[in-house]
């Protein structure tokens, strides 16, 4: 089994477990047909590059709502980026980084429309 720390609610710290027959199923699910063309492979993987960035700003924009409310402060957490490697099962130093992505995102608007849309290259 594979634990995943997702809540649905904020103050839960249950842990999502997903089984090994499950995670073989998405792994062993092809996500392109033997015959594509290099052509067609090529384009599901820039629309699922997209599909990823739209997805990331989602994330960024929740994190950045959260820090802003400080919904995580509780006993023994010193800072989002903790609470979100440990909701998450993010390293801390990631964890770190996507709170400090996410609060910078919130002063380039530009950047975070073409995020948003999945017009955005590459996230450091």
């Amino acid at each position: 089994m594979y634990a995943v720390n997702l809540s649905s609610t904020l103050g839960s710290a249950s842990p999502l477990f997903i089984s090994e027959s499950s995670a073989d199923f998405y792994s062993n699910s092809a996500p392109f047909n033997t015959d594509d063309s290099n052509d067609q492979l090529a384009d599901k993987i820039t629309t699922l590059a997209g599909q990823i960035n739209a997805a990331t700003y989602r994330f960024l924009k929740l994190i950045a709502e959260f820090d802003r409310r400080k919904a995580w402060l509780g006993p023994g957490i010193r800072s989002c980026a903790y609470w979100l490697a440990w909701k998450s099962g993010l390293d801390i130093t990631v964890a770190r980084e996507k709170v400090r992505v996410a609060k910078a995102l919130v002063g380039l608007p530009k950047t975070l429309f073409r995020l948003r849309d999945g017009r955005l290259r590459k996230v450091s």
